[in-house]
């Protein structure tokens, strides 16, 4: 089943990907975000992430779009917990969370625009892990 946020938020032109804007906070806050739209044709300014998923549980949760409550992995909380800004918003793209992972049609889409994704982003975080 699709989640409600993927109704909301659409990704389904040819250019067509969503972004998270990872709200700032502190170590201990819980994680926030804002899921929205973007057009890889308008050359939108972002940071691709590039992570172990780990194993495939779902058991933490990031807050979207000021009240939506969202699966993740822990291993992707934890990243997102190190990568967020205490000052700033950090526009990323995600895989686990732009790509709506419950429709096989969108995952085909998405994945045959990773290229794109992440040769047009401003940086590539890639995250090994804690170390």
């Amino acid at each position: 089943l699709s989640h409600t946020l993927y109704r909301e938020v659409f990704a389904d032109g040819p250019d067509s990907i969503r972004l998270i804007h990872l709200l700032p906070g502190a170590l201990t806050d819980e994680l926030r975000c804002t899921l929205v739209s973007a057009d890889l044709s308008a050359s939108p300014p972002y940071e691709a992430l590039s992570y172990v998923w780990g194993k495939p549980v779902f058991d933490a949760t990031i807050v979207c779009n000021e009240d939506v409550p969202f699966k993740i992995t822990s291993s992707l909380h934890r990243v997102l917990v190190r990568l967020r800004a205490v000052d700033k918003p950090r526009v990323l793209w995600v895989d686990q969370i732009c790509i709506n992972q419950a429709s096989n049609k969108e995952r085909a889409a998405q994945v045959s625009r990773m290229t794109r994704i992440y040769s047009q982003c401003q940086n590539a975080v890639v995250w090994l892990g804690d170390v």
